[in-house]
């Protein structure tokens, strides 16, 4: 608060405009307020008037209420995708999982081979056979140019999956011997599994127990023919 001191008789007409300006008022403002004591009488000597000018200072209103919010504006366009970054490092390796549960069985697979077995049968001049082996009797005159023999399987329910001939010297089992058979031509022109029909001299259809060889015209004389053969079923 200010005070403002005057002495002399123009006390009485003193002017301030700040005064009037405030008492007026302004939006938002209370006005101020002005205190005066009273002029002195004109004829009062030696006596000395005050104006005391006492402005109260004011305060501020209420705030306003709120507006009302705006709409949102338009999204903007997206931006341009940036590059691809640096890869990473590969991480540590993290530790060893717990293990699975078994997994289911598998079907049964086919039934395997049974049977297995390896037959021979011998064709040998003179002495029909090798000691304890199959084949001829003795005195047997030899295999004859274009002749065909024959070895089966232990039983007619098996069958031959494979089979083979050996033109020997007589019952002699070297592989080394320099015998007719090495330089005279002797030689198998058919080599198939079946058995034979000896009444017509020709292989039995569908009938596959055994194995049939034909030589050629060169007589091989001395032979063992071999067949591999297993169960059917």
């Amino acid at each position: 608060m200010r005070k403002f001191i005057i002495t002399g008789v123009l006390a009485a007409s003193f002017i301030v405009p700040t005064v009037a300006s405030a008492a007026q008022g302004q939006p938002g403002t209370e006005a101020s307020k002005v205190k005066t004591h009273k002029p002195c009488k004109q004829h009062s000597k030696g006596k000395k008037c005050k104006f005391i000018k006492q402005v109260k200072k004011a305060r501020n209103g209420k705030n306003g209420v709120n507006g009302v919010n705006g709409t949102n504006g338009v999204n903007g366009r997206d931006g341009s995708n940036g590059g691809n970054g640096v890869n990473g490092k590969d991480g540590a390796r993290g530790p060893q999982g717990i293990q699975g549960l078994p997994g289911l069985n598998g079907k049964d697979g086919h039934d395997g081979v049974s049977g297995y077995e390896v037959r021979t049968f011998d064709y040998i001049k003179g002495i029909g056979h090798r000691d304890g082996m199959p084949g001829m009797d003795a005195g047997y005159s030899g295999v004859g140019g274009g002749a065909p023999a024959t070895v089966v399987c232990s039983s007619p329910d098996k069958v031959a999956i494979a089979g083979g001939y050996w033109i020997r010297d007589g019952a002699d089992e070297r592989m080394d011997q320099n015998f007719a058979a090495t330089s005279n031509g002797a030689g198998v022109i058919a080599s198939f599994p079946g058995r034979m029909n000896w009444d017509t001299n020709s292989p039995r259809p569908g009938v596959n127990s055994g194995w049939i060889v034909r030589f050629n015209a060169y007589a091989p004389t001395d032979v063992t023919l071999y067949v591999v053969c297993i169960s059917a079923s």
